[in-house]
């Protein structure tokens, strides 16, 4: 559920701080949603985590990666492998910044001279292989990261390539190996939420509901901040008709990114499902006073921090006559209001 088509090679800025690609791609959450790090303590060591030595021109590369000045980076890069020309990190620097900015000839130039100046570092595999998705070259690009796993790679690097090779699995839909493949990277880096998110989706896709709500939980527990992840809750919720917590996930979603369509028909529909429950069950069906909508709303804006009777109404004009959602009501209130019936004291 990426809600941004963005190429999948952004996914190497997490070399230069964590969550940086997920950033990148959208899928939010992280830490730093301004685009900026921790400081300079934290940002060396993020570079250093990949080999790059954490000097002064790569803290600042770091920090334009994330900051997404792709431009300023490549700028730094450049200069950075010009005065260091048998540095393997410097190549690699200046593999993602001209990736990034849509160099990819540059980009595989630069990888090309950092892998051959250390064969047998993992990461330039990694790079490599994520240039040449973007160029198309999908086999090659598998062969790229399955080399960089028999490479003898660090955490991060084994994470990153297998993060990649889950991708293609979910593109070709074979989703027991991208779960496999996840998995295996959680096994190395376990609080890593940006891993559990994708295996969340993956579960999704093959249909296990419950164990994608399990690890969505893990996610947000960590991290409430994951719009992507309290999007999934809430369409889970509204699936199996648990309106309340579809309610709370949807307007925590909506408070994320209050653009997505998406989440705001989930924060609707549920709202609806719930405030017409409670009225029925406690006023009796159609017509209800307005004496009696407005102490429901004030119900809910108690219980959920819901309010606005002129936004209750709009949504009644909207799904009165939708029977799909007044199907979803009907079995609602038939198990909120008890066997006695609507209204009944």
């Amino acid at each position: 559920m990426v809600r941004n088509k963005m190429p999948s090679y952004l996914y190497l800025f997490i070399y230069f701080a964590p969550c940086a690609g997920m950033t990148v791609l959208g899928m939010g959450g992280c830490r730093d949603q301004g685009g900026t790090v921790g400081g300079t303590e934290e940002t060396a060591a993020e570079v250093g985590s990949v080999g790059v030595m954490a000097t002064a021109p790569a803290v600042s590369f770091a920090r334009l990666m994330v900051r997404r000045d792709f431009e300023g980076a490549l700028v730094v890069a450049r200069r950075t492998a010009a005065d260091r020309p048998t540095d393997p990190g410097a190549f690699l620097d200046l593999a993602s910044a001209a990736a990034a900015t849509g160099r990819q000839e540059e980009a595989l130039d630069a990888v090309r001279a950092g892998i051959r100046f250390e064969p047998e570092r993992a990461g330039g595999y990694v790079i490599r292989g994520v240039i040449q998705e973007a160029r198309g070259d999908l086999r090659e690009a598998e062969r790229s990261w399955l080399e960089a796993l028999d490479r003898n790679p660090s955490a991060s690097e084994s994470k990153q390539a297998r993060m990649m090779l889950a991708g293609l699995a979910r593109a070709r839909q074979a989703y027991l190996a991208e779960e496999s493949l996840l998995r295996a990277a959680l096994d190395l880096t376990p609080d890593d939420t940006d891993l559990r998110a994708m295996l969340a989706l993956c579960l999704v896709a093959q249909g296990r509901a419950d164990d994608a709500r399990q690890m969505g939980l893990q996610v947000v527990a960590r991290d409430p901040r994951r719009f992507e992840v309290q999007r999934l809750l809430a369409a889970l919720a509204w699936d199996r008709e648990d309106y309340p917590e579809a309610l709370e996930r949807g307007a925590i979603a909506v408070r994320l990114d209050d653009g997505d369509e998406v989440a705001r028909r989930l924060l609707e529909g549920a709202f609806y499902v719930v405030t017409t429950t409670r009225l029925r069950c406690q006023h009796g069906e159609r017509p209800w006073s307005e004496d009696a909508v407005i102490t429901v709303l004030r119900e809910m804006e108690s219980d959920f921090a819901m309010e606005g009777a002129a936004t209750f109404v709009e949504l009644d004009l909207r799904f009165k006559d939708d029977a799909g959602v007044q199907g979803r009501l009907a079995a609602a209130a038939a198990v909120a209001c008890g066997v006695r019936g609507a209204g009944a004291p």
